[in-house]
């Protein structure tokens, strides 16, 4: 019973189980931040090369190789998410700055412009290729690197 009022609890509040255990993540990390800066198994750069092959291998696990093949060829496709994201997104800042030029904000506008020639990280390419329902092969045109 003690169990169920706790979970209705932090139902009510908001709480689901991943937000207690990030919140406990960032308080381990807080506390003993040792192992994430180090080289080694528990490094950051290791966690993270691990991660990204861990979402691609359990989400592949549900491709369909017929699919895949036919994704990769969809050239149409590659070119529109690559030029948007390589081509319109910079030139869109590109545009904004010239029209709102300023000799104290180069630093501001160059930023800017990294962020907006940034493909996206591996995880959003992947929640956002589920959250629209697409196939895996789509998620393979789009340009996701780690950050």
């Amino acid at each position: 019973m003690a169990k169920t009022s706790l979970s209705s609890l932090l139902t009510r509040v908001g709480l689901d189980w991943f937000i207690l255990a990030l919140l406990g993540m960032i308080g381990l990390a807080k506390l003993w931040p040792e192992p994430g800066i180090q080289k080694g198994l528990f490094s950051l750069s290791s966690l993270a090369s691990y991660g990204v092959s861990l979402i691609f291998f359990f989400y592949g696990l549900k491709l369909n190789f017929n699919q895949l093949r036919e994704g990769l060829r969809n050239y149409r496709l590659h070119l529109v998410i690559h030029g948007t994201t390589f081509i319109v997104f910079p030139g869109i800042v590109l545009v904004a700055r010239s029209l709102l030029v300023a000799p104290d904000t180069e630093l501001l506008w160059l930023g800017i412009f990294y962020v907006a020639a940034l493909p996206s990280t591996v995880s959003s390419s992947v929640v956002m290729v589920s959250i629209a329902g697409a196939t895996f092969q789509q998620l393979f045109s789009m340009p996701a690197f780690p950050a």
